[in-house]
């Protein structure tokens, strides 16, 4: 386990966080100068937005807006996608969910980085609306920067 920031994480979250990182400046570079973003490759698409499903019910924690006892879905679309069920708190069995978000793994990591906006992201909400904007909200809260 390694201190990164303010929290502490095993050395492969620390370097899946690292690649969000160096992926997230390099998003502000080129739109600084004008480039296409950059776009990862699905593996590591699929890595990072794996470890962001994971890193949800942690993200609530930070934030102060756990919900013990209920879940979201997650459909995130394309290649590097796939579906994810996950608490709303830390150390709690995934529930049946209440809400389904569907979205694509790009938009989603991009929102994760603070990249782009929760309303910004496009994605379906289906089922508790207010859970899946709270969810959505509080996505970007590992964000170090």
């Amino acid at each position: 386990m390694v201190v990164f920031h303010d929290i502490t994480v095993s050395v492969d979250q620390l370097l899946v966080m690292r690649t969000g990182e160096l992926w997230a400046h390099s998003i502000d570079i080129c739109r600084a100068i004008g480039r296409p973003l950059p776009q990862l490759d699905m593996e590591r698409m699929a890595t990072l937005s794996a470890e962001l499903m994971a890193a949800v019910p942690l993200a609530m924690a930070y934030r102060g807006s756990t919900m013990p006892g209920r879940a979201a879905r997650f459909v995130l679309t394309g290649p590097a996608g796939g579906t994810y069920t996950v608490p709303l708190a830390p150390q709690m069995q995934a529930a049946e969910p209440e809400v389904t978000i569907v979205t694509d793994p790009v938009g989603l990591c991009q929102v994760a980085v603070r990249r782009l906006s929760p309303e910004q992201l496009d994605a379906a909400i289906d089922g508790d609306h207010a859970l899946g904007s709270l969810v959505l909200a509080g996505i970007d809260a590992l964000a170090r920067d």
